[in-house]
């Protein structure tokens, strides 16, 4: 094609047509011109469609991501009801009889006081869009702002829920009570922790651990709680977005 170009205005030239050679430049141009022009079109193209294919592979899974995160908040939540239950049990029954002691179970429901509340995290996906800049390619202005605050309140929530129990109840909660349970007892109490029990200072020391359990457990059920819907939004969201594509 080039060759040929060449060959019309050597021969244009050479016939001394020095018109007809400028406009068949001029043409020239316009015809390099408008080929550059689809070819960026075409270009254009390809990139906004690769783009729109990243995207619906994100947003499919943040919906993946926010649906175990959704699992994931109703387990602690049950988890957490579940020990405070256990705590609100003891105390009554503390208050009745005036003594640990004399509680049933005591021993038991001691041990499954301690059980931790871990909350894992699913932003797996959101970590990657977030750090690589690929958070751009959510072209629905208002859903992406709403993944950003709403993965940003999850991790909040994380970190709250991981220092309660990090600077509150390991410290200060968790060396009492694994201190007053009788792993080899299962069902009752050893004379040795009855002992221990018997103790005044003991006695307070251990409502003191289950007040700070109580309190670090409300506090994860109420950022729980919260979070709860701002994930179930996010995923709605998300869901009718993906729908639009289809």
């Amino acid at each position: 094609m080039i060759k040929f170009f060449r060959k019309i205005r050597q021969k244009l030239l050479s016939e001394n047509k020095i018109s007809k050679y400028l406009i068949y430049a001029v043409g020239e141009i316009i015809l390099v011109v408008i080929g550059i022009l689809i070819a960026l079109q075409v270009n254009n193209w390809n990139i906004n469609r690769i783009n729109y294919e990243k995207e619906t592979f994100y947003l499919q899974n943040l919906k993946i991501d926010l649906k175990n995160q959704s699992r994931e908040i109703d387990k602690r939540l049950e988890n957490a009801q579940e020990i405070l239950t256990i705590l609100d049990t003891i105390n009554s029954s503390y208050r009745k009889t005036g003594s640990y002691t004399k509680i049933e179970d005591f021993n038991k429901n001691l041990f499954q006081t301690l059980a931790a509340v871990d909350f894992e995290l699913h932003i797996n996906t959101f970590n990657e869009l977030n750090s690589t800049g690929q958070i751009a390619l959510i072209d629905n202005d208002k859903l992406r702002a709403t993944i950003l605050s709403t993965f940003q309140n999850v991790i909040e929530a994380s970190d709250i829920i991981t220092n309660n129990y990090k600077l509150v109840f390991y410290p200060n909660a968790f060396p009492v009570i694994s201190s007053l349970i009788d792993f080899s007892y299962p069902s009752h109490l050893s004379l040795a922790i009855e002992n221990k029990l018997n103790n005044i200072d003991t006695e307070l020391k251990l409502s003191n651990a289950f007040v700070l359990d109580m309190l670090v457990l409300k506090v994860m059920e109420n950022e729980l709680n919260e979070l709860k819907p701002k994930v179930t939004e996010l995923i709605s969201l998300i869901e009718s977005e993906i729908v639009k594509r289809n």
